[in-house]
């Protein structure tokens, strides 16, 4: 009986204890860095909209298969931009088949509101052996999600979305 209103009270007890050790582990400089991170995705996201298009498959000239894959950027701000960095995971039923790091320097900057589409390749032989079939198979319904990382305008000012 003794062990059971011991239990008893513990069981009242720990649970606003450890919320409370939980919420003294947050600082507020952790809650200031995630408002400027989600500001940072905010500003990213209304400044440019990539779109994956269409995704293939090519070869180099070596007749190495390529996993390409066209996007449609889309500059929706009142800067010329001249570089956009990114990453794309391509996904197939939740599960992560690869990662793509983009670094798009454009020839001439993305003016304002301006329109550009893109096309970028993988190896093949870079993409995890298990998921080559996955990939290789043009009826596979995969989907791309694009991880804002960086825009640099014309003028040299920055967006950066930390990682």
């Amino acid at each position: 009986m003794y062990l059971k209103k011991i239990l008893m009270l513990g069981g009242l007890i720990l649970p606003p204890l450890l919320l409370w050790s939980c919420d003294q582990n947050v600082s507020p400089l952790t809650i200031i860095k995630h408002q400027e991170e989600t500001q940072s995705l905010k500003l990213f996201n209304n400044t440019v909209k990539i779109m994956p298009a269409e995704r293939y498959i090519t070869q180099d000239a070596n007749n190495n298969d390529l996993a390409a894959m066209t996007y449609h950027i889309q500059n929706l701000s009142n800067k010329a931009i001249k570089t956009i960095l990114w990453n794309s995971v391509y996904i197939l039923d939740s599960n992560s088949l690869y990662t793509h790091d983009l670094p798009i320097t454009f020839d001439s900057p993305l003016v304002p509101h301006g329109e550009q589409t893109i096309s970028e390749t993988v190896p093949v032989n870079n993409i995890p052996k298990n998921n080559r079939p996955l990939v290789l198979n043009p009826k596979s319904p995969i989907k791309v999600i694009i991880i804002a990382r960086e825009i640099i305008f014309d003028d040299g000012s920055k967006i950066i979305v930390s990682r």
